[in-house]
């Protein structure tokens, strides 16, 4: 039966060859469009739960002074023995004790606790 149709084809006139060409043609970009469009919306999906906020062309933008400051940052965030050390003494009652050793240490120091010396005002 195709093979029948094919020399159909063959034998007819040419707006007919055009038609079954232009058929097939439109078929083939319809199924890739829409094969397309499933992985593009798959892949969206699956991307979407893998957010990174971090890195990136900005990290390059940088100065060595935030850099310094988020490595300070991070190295008093991960310091647990101090932490744990203060939670010790909340919990044995001597945090107000804790509490002035900071303030009178802060004051010997002339410094507020981000790094300023002396008055602004």
């Amino acid at each position: 039966m195709v093979q029948k149709t094919l020399n159909n084809l063959k034998e007819g006139p040419k707006e007919d060859k055009v038609v079954v060409a232009s058929g097939v043609a439109l078929t083939v970009v319809l199924v890739l469009l829409i094969a397309w469009t499933i992985f593009f919306l798959r892949g969206i999906r699956n991307n979407s739960e893998q957010l990174n906020v971090g890195g990136g062309a900005g990290a390059d933008f940088y100065s060595s002074a935030v850099k310094d400051a988020q490595a300070q940052l991070q190295g008093q965030l991960t310091d647990t023995d101090e932490l744990n050390d203060i939670r010790a003494r909340a919990a044995s009652g001597d945090a107000g004790a804790q509490l002035q050793a900071v303030e009178q240490e802060t004051a010997e120091n002339g410094a507020d606790q981000f790094g300023a010396s002396g008055s602004m005002y």
